[in-house]
C-alpha cells in the first residue's frame, strides 16, 4: 500500500481505498491510497477434539500422561467468491478437517515414538497416534498444516491454524507469502 499526496488549494480531498472515493478533510493534500496486493478473503471454521499426550522429554508434569480438549481454527482464504459466493462451503470443510485431522487425533493418545512410549503401548489397548517428535502444539499445528494444505480445493488455500491446548495457551501456523 502505497500514500501519494498531491498539493491542493481546497479543504476537501479524497481518499482511494481499493478503488472506492472517500472524502476527508485536509488543508493542504490529497490522499491515495493505492493497493498493490490483491484482496483477501478469509473463513474460519472451529474444531473441537479431546486428546491425551505426554512430552517425554520435559523437565515437569508434562511428561506424565494427560488430557486437554483442544479447540482448533482453520482458516481459509481466497481473493474472490466462487460461483456460490463462497470461498468454500463450511460443510466441505468441515468433512475435510473431520478425516484429515479428527480422524487421528479426538480421543488418541498421541505420543512420540520412542522406546519408553511403545512400552506404555503394551500396557494399554487404546488407539495412540505416533509422532516423530513430541506431540507439542508447535507440533500437532505442523502435522494439521501437512494435513489440510493439499487436502484443500485449489480455488482456497490455508491461511491460519489456531490450537488452543487450555483457555490460556495456544500455537498458531499462519501462511506468510
Amino acid at each position: 500500500m502505497r500514500w501519494e499526496s498531491y498539493p491542493q488549494d481546497s479543504y476537501l480531498s479524497d481518499i482511494n481505498i481499493f478503488g472506492l472515493i472517500y472524502p476527508f478533510i485536509t488543508k493542504y493534500c490529497i490522499f491515495t491510497i493505492r493497493n498493490h496486493h490483491p484482496i483477501m478473503l478469509s473463513i474460519t471454521k472451529e474444531f473441537r477434539f479431546e486428546a491425551a499426550h505426554r512430552i517425554s522429554n520435559h523437565g515437569g508434569d508434562c511428561k506424565n500422561l494427560h488430557g486437554h480438549s483442544y479447540i482448533l481454527y482453520v482458516t481459509v482464504s481466497a481473493e474472490e467468491p466462487d460461483e456460490q459466493d463462497m470461498l468454500i462451503d463450511f460443510k466441505l470443510l468441515k468433512s475435510i478437517v473431520k478425516e484429515q485431522v479428527l480422524n487421528h487425533f479426538d480421543h488418541v493418545l498421541i505420543l512420540k515414538r520412542n522406546k519408553p512410549n511403545e512400552a506404555l503401548q503394551a500396557l494399554t489397548d487404546q488407539k495412540i497416534c505416533w509422532f516423530e517428535h513430541e506431540p507439542t502444539v508447535e507440533r500437532m499445528l505442523l502435522f494439521i498444516r501437512d494435513a489440510l494444505i493439499h487436502a484443500l480445493p485449489t480455488t482456497v488455500q490455508l491461511y491460519k491454524l489456531k490450537l488452543y491446548e487450555t483457555a490460556s495457551s495456544f500455537g498458531e501456523w499462519e501462511n506468510k507469502p
